[in-house]
């Protein structure tokens, strides 16, 4: 036998053994990689059945609320099924032919010039354009009682091309404007584009108005805010400065003011 064929007879088994291996290692990264993705499919579906909707009637039904209002119908999606003892929703649109004594038809800045009534959640999804929304929260903050809360729909938009009042619009921007207020406690659950909440409490996570990247600085340094101070770009690199963002967990300690980010 030569000496080629016996080296070649010698190696054989330490080649299988490698072959192995190597086939462990592969099917290791395989059932790792479907692990992660069966995670990220899970994640996904709690999202979908964790949105508005949920944080709502989560909120209504740990905190005994007794008064609703949502600013925006819509298709009624999610003001039907909320379950509260007093609801009202104000849109322009008109949906009258719903037959419903729960609609107001006019616009919301129509409808908090004309109702002193006072709310213990309101739900702003109406207008998506950043001016109205700040209006909306505003308006709000007024009718809302003292232990109420506030849910603002679509904050974290997934990018720059559902800042479109169609889609997201830029509310954002008149949330993150609300953070320098020491008076009110501000986040932005990570679920349903971004659930942005707002109580009358002192501020947990204040938006110092003097430190951070400079386009911020200069948008919460005015008194009044001008919103196309503010970029998306901004929003991109650094969303928890900018919304207090919070997983869906993290929200609902965040309700409790337990704010441990």
């Amino acid at each position: 036998m030569s000496l080629r064929k016996k080296a070649h007879d010698l190696a054989r088994p330490a080649k299988k053994e490698l072959e192995k291996e190597l086939e462990k290692e592969l099917e290791k990264t395989r059932k790792e990689a479907d692990q992660e993705r069966l995670a990220k499919e899970r994640e996904k579906n709690k999202r979908k059945t964790r949105g508005r909707t949920f944080l709502i009637q989560h909120c209504i039904d740990k905190f005994q609320y007794q008064t609703y209002l949502e600013i925006g119908f819509g298709h009624g999606k999610n003001f039907i099924p909320i379950r509260i003892a007093d609801k009202t929703c104000v849109d322009p649109s008109p949906w009258a032919g719903l037959q419903n004594r729960h609609i107001v038809t006019m616009s919301s800045d129509e409808y908090f010039k004309s109702h002193d009534k006072k709310f213990d959640i309101i739900f702003i999804d109406g207008d998506h354009r950043a001016k109205q929304v700040y209006k909306d929260m505003l308006n709000s903050i007024t009718a809302l009682n003292e232990n109420g809360i506030i849910v603002v729909h679509d904050c974290f938009p997934p990018d720059e091309r559902k800042e479109n009042a169609a889609n997201c619009g830029d509310g954002w921007r008149a949330l993150c404007f609300l953070r320098k207020n020491m008076d009110l406690d501000i986040a932005t659950m990570n679920t349903d584009l971004g659930l942005g909440m707002i109580k009358k409490r002192k501020n947990q996570t204040w938006l110092n108005p003097h430190e951070g990247p400079g386009q911020l600085v200069k948008f919460l340094s005015n008194d009044e805010p001008e919103f196309k101070l503010l970029y998306y770009g901004i929003l991109e690199f650094d969303n928890y400065r900018v919304l207090n963002l919070l997983s869906i967990e993290e929200g609902l300690k965040w309700i409790d003011g337990k704010n441990e980010k």
